[in-house]
């Protein structure tokens, strides 16, 4: 973890702390002799799983983030995209909706299926490389942002982006 920027170091010890908790937990499954047990192992796999998400959702990707982050940290971002809480509300798309962010920040314009169908292949097992495409995608769209008033800024600098 070496010469990494503040914000992937930040992320690998929050991933690595939760990857000790869900060893630990893993362990006391094992152990686990009644349902009392049991139900305390899986209300902590509950845990872990808020922790996991909670750190990927907050996390900003950076060029150095690992590769074998990029589409666990992608997964967390499209279904949050994609989430509604009202009845009323009509089921968004989270890939169309996260790739329309991607370019309404000035990134790259990503197909949903492909999005789709990249993301399926990973999480199934069916390695492929990480496309440079879809992780410089997450790093300008972490990069920036659009505070109520539709002007594009630097996270860092504050600053207006003009997109092309």
């Amino acid at each position: 973890m070496d010469e990494m920027t503040f914000q992937t170091n930040g992320l690998m010890m929050q991933l690595a702390e939760i990857r000790e908790r869900q060893a630990a937990n893993e362990a006391a499954r094992a152990t686990a002799s009644s349902l009392t047990e049991v139900g305390k192992v899986e209300a902590e796999d509950e845990q872990i799983a808020m922790a996991l998400w909670s750190a990927r959702m907050s996390c900003r990707v950076m060029p150095d983030t690992p590769p074998e982050e990029i589409v666990p940290i992608l997964a967390v971002r499209v279904a949050d995209a994609g989430a509604h809480f009202f009845k009323d509300k009509p089921k968004v798309d989270g890939h169309a909706k996260w790739c329309s962010e991607v370019e309404r920040h000035g990134g790259p314009s990503i197909d949903p299926d492909w999005l789709r169908a990249y993301m399926t292949d990973h999480l199934a097992g069916r390695e492929r490389a990480i496309d440079a495409i879809v992780q410089q995608a997450m790093v300008i769209r972490d990069g920036r942002v659009i505070p109520p008033g539709g002007v594009l800024m630097d996270v860092d600098t504050g600053k207006p982006i003009r997109t092309a």
